[in-house]
């Protein structure tokens, strides 16, 4: 069983959907026929893709997707288990405007698993078990628990008792899928003057790294460290109260049979790990033979807010049809709003193994004036 900490409004929307999906057709790859709003088509070669700025159904119509806004879950108090003198201290860096704040999000696991995809294969308790105990500690300032991704109980996921503003642990266990979590570090002003430089240890079973604030200012990385094994880190500066960005993540992949591809997943904010909305898409070659890609953002009951659209590559390791084949690479573009107006960028990497769904993982970022509605 899962932490239990979403909204209600999650339940009841998952539970909406599965009556709106009563009538809905499916062909055999589990892939809804065409979207729910009206003439939308898929055309890689539209400056849209084919998709229109309207209104949808929460969460498109997918209760599959609905379903996965579960997969994250926010934590109720950031800063559980501090004592009261360290909850003053920490609320001073908050309260303080001369604060630096960065957003800081790792993932650990087999990123190219889809757990709706049929991939892997193999169930959960048939696949080696790679363990990820570990830590994130800061030499000044204070950590920020936003939320924990895919934290299991029955696997022994849990947070472990915090002790320290500066530091949190956990204990984590994967099984041929991954785990995660976001935090926000509060970085307060060098008051006592001290010449040593501020740093962030990340501790991830058996991989460790010390990051500097350069580093976090702009952290884009996928790091192997084992087969099946890959740590996704993403950070930026960020200002807790006015800063539009926020993360992307969901399934990403197509069937022998598609002739294209495509991908759903969640659109989060940094500042808070809320869920804002979900976003669906497809990708391909285009008539001119470049790889592009098209999707739509709405807001979690349905409401159009933006449409996607850019560029992927793609590379691949291992054998075509091996158990071992991999295909993988980067997507980035932009975000665009109802009257064609720029409203932000977007990018991330995506994997997946053999022919089935994988996962992709990404940021947005909105421009000045973009709402964060």
């Amino acid at each position: 069983m899962r932490y239990a900490s979403q909204p209600t409004f999650l339940a009841l929307a998952t539970a909406a959907l599965l009556i709106v999906l009563a009538g809905c057709s499916e062909d055999g790859t589990g892939t809804p026929n065409a979207y729910d709003s009206g003439s939308q088509t898929i055309d890689l070669n539209d400056p849209y893709g084919g998709f229109l700025p309207t209104d949808e159904d929460p969460a498109f119509g997918d209760a599959t997707l609905a379903e996965r806004a579960g997969d994250e879950e926010r934590v109720a108090d950031g800063y559980a288990g501090l004592t009261v003198e360290q909850m003053e201290q920490v609320s001073s860096y908050e309260e303080d405007p001369r604060t630096e704040w960065y957003s800081f999000t790792a993932v650990w696991g087999n990123l190219s698993a889809d757990r709706n995809s049929g991939t892997p294969e193999d169930p959960p308790q048939q696949q080696e078990e790679v363990v990820w105990d570990g830590s994130l500690e800061l030499t000044r300032g204070g950590i920020k628990l936003l939320s924990i991704i895919l934290f299991e109980r029955e696997h022994g996921d849990r947070l472990l008792p915090r002790a320290v503003p500066e530091r949190i642990e956990w204990a984590s266990r994967t099984y041929g899928h991954y785990d995660g979590l976001r935090v926000l570090l509060a970085i307060p002003p060098d008051t006592a003057r001290v010449e040593d430089p501020v740093e962030l240890t990340l501790h991830a079973g058996d991989y460790e790294r010390v990051f500097t604030l350069a580093e976090l200012d702009s952290l884009h990385e996928e790091i192997e460290v084992g087969e099946n094994a890959t740590i996704s880190l993403r950070a930026f500066q960020a200002d807790p109260e006015v800063d539009v960005r926020g993360f992307l993540g969901g399934a990403w992949g197509k069937a022998v049979e598609d002739s294209v591809g495509h991908f759903r997943g969640r659109w989060i904010a940094a500042r808070d790990g809320r869920l804002m909305g979900w976003l669906r898409g497809h990708y391909g070659v285009d008539e001119a033979g470049e790889q592009v890609f098209f999707g739509k953002y709405i807001d979690w009951s349905g409401r159009f807010r933006g449409l996607l659209r850019g560029h992927y590559e793609l590379m691949s390791s291992g054998e075509p049809g091996s158990p071992g084949y991999r295909e993988y690479g980067e997507f980035w573009g932009e975000w665009i709003g109802r009257q064609g107006q720029a409203l932000g960028r977007l990018n991330g990497t995506w994997s997946r193994r053999g022919n089935g769904r994988g996962r992709f993982h990404g940021m947005w970022r909105g421009n000045v004036l973009t709402p964060m509605f």
